[in-house]
């Protein structure tokens, strides 16, 4: 989700947030996983500099971004974009992904305290897919693993033993079945449908 919106993040920093001071001057690098606190003047023209770099790259990518997705050998590649938020619809046309290979529903069931219904999970999921036709769009159903279970989900799952290997119930594709399908099909199968309708008016 921070890729998505554009915002370099290091996880795991134990006490971090409560040992900073407000307005302390930070520099996190995203890449290597580090934080700096009050950086001396090398520091900053050093991150300076490599941001010019970032931006630099950037600019050298877009001038190949409508030439055609080949190997060496003449084979084509399809190229489609990853997304988290309706948000990034844009950059993934102008960078010219040819469709969206995987859209992640998350974004439904985010910073609200209820669950979206059928009809405004149709409606919203018919926005991304008019935004990127004709290209195909492929939707993931949530994926409400434990370490993003929101409260709702928590009332409504009641509390159970995550194991270390999975974080609660996966998503799946359409044409998988999944214990999301299986224990809870009054909110399954209204995503499903609505999926189906986003594709079909």
């Amino acid at each position: 989700m921070a890729r998505a919106l554009g915002l370099p993040a290091v996880l795991g920093v134990s006490g971090l947030m409560t040992g900073i001071a407000p307005g302390t001057p930070t520099i996190l690098d995203g890449g290597e996983g580090l934080i700096y606190l009050n950086p001396g003047p090398e520091r900053l023209a050093y991150y300076e500099e490599r941001r010019k770099e970032q931006a630099a790259a950037v600019r050298a990518l877009s001038g190949i971004r409508n030439l055609p997705a080949e190997t060496l050998d003449g084979t084509r590649l399809t190229l489609q974009a990853n997304l988290e938020l309706p948000s990034e619809i844009p950059e993934a046309r102008d960078v010219g992904a040819e469709g969206i290979g995987l859209l992640r529903t998350e974004f439904l069931f985010m910073n609200r305290e209820d669950l979206p219904d059928e009809e405004e999970q149709s409606r919203l999921l018919e926005q991304i897919v008019s935004q990127m036709a004709p290209l195909p769009v492929t939707i993931r159903t949530l994926d409400v693993g434990g370490e993003k279970l929101a409260p709702r989900w928590a009332s409504i799952s009641g509390p159970r033993p995550i194991p270390p290997w999975a974080c609660g119930p996966s998503a799946c594709r359409s044409r998988c079945l999944t214990c999301f399908a299986r224990n809870w099909p009054p909110y399954f199968e209204p995503q499903e449908r609505a999926q189906c309708a986003s594709c079909c008016r």
